[in-house]
């Protein structure tokens, strides 16, 4: 048996009960049955999880998303305040991007790792967590350096927040946003000088591991 009108009594547009129940068990069978069989026209290929029944990438993804049990990025989150959000005074870039994380469809490590293999999901700041969103933004230590670089009063840097619920309290509580004003020169060299402080602790740290091995084997 090779095409779905096999199942079907000859010219009658009906199903072969007798030949499906051999198939078939009877819950299989009874779903079969409520399939109607259209009286005219020609057979065509649908993608059922689109609604015109046609293939698109975001169903397509939104099908990945939940197979792997990850909320896709169209679903907006609930209660978020999008009207004070769009109306702040941002670049389009920058509401762009803050638009990604609420939605968590930024192509961090450990979300790219869902869909390709042999990915490496450190972060490569701290070598020490797994990248995601939150890591990234909240919740390395080398990325709390730089916020607190840049000096932006009321904004709650408490690792252990959620993204979205973060970006939430800028709008809301904290008022982020209101009259703010930054040195990006004297906050980049401030960045820059973290994280070269940070590699030289790193480095000192793995020198030292080093010595420790040599030790233990020269006594071995």
């Amino acid at each position: 048996m090779e095409t779905v009108d096999q199942l079907m009594v000859p010219n009658s547009n009906t199903w072969n009960i007798d030949m499906l129940n051999v198939l078939f068990d009877s819950n299989i069978v009874n779903e079969i049955c409520k399939i109607r069989i259209p009286l005219n026209g020609a057979d065509r290929l649908i993608w059922k999880p689109a609604d015109n029944g046609l293939f698109s990438v975001k169903t397509a993804y939104r099908v990945v998303d939940e197979v792997t049990n990850v909320t896709t990025s169209s679903d907006p989150p609930l209660n978020f305040p999008w009207k004070l959000f769009w109306k702040l005074d941002l670049p389009q870039i920058i509401l762009h991007f803050l638009w990604k994380c609420v939605h968590k469809c930024l192509p961090v490590r450990d979300r790219i790792a869902r869909y390709m293999h042999n990915v490496d999901t450190i972060f490569p700041l701290c070598h020490r967590e797994v990248e995601s969103i939150n890591h990234l933004f909240l919740d390395c230590h080398v990325t709390k350096l730089i916020w607190d670089a840049t000096e932006i009063p009321n904004l709650d840097t408490t690792i252990g927040q959620d993204m979205t619920d973060w970006i939430t309290s800028w709008l809301t509580i904290n008022n982020v946003f209101d009259n703010i004003q930054i040195q990006i020169n004297a906050t980049v060299q401030q960045i820059k000088k973290s994280i070269l402080e940070w590699n030289e602790h790193l480095a000192k740290v793995k020198a030292n591991k080093i010595q420790v091995q040599s030790g233990r084997i020269a006594v071995q």
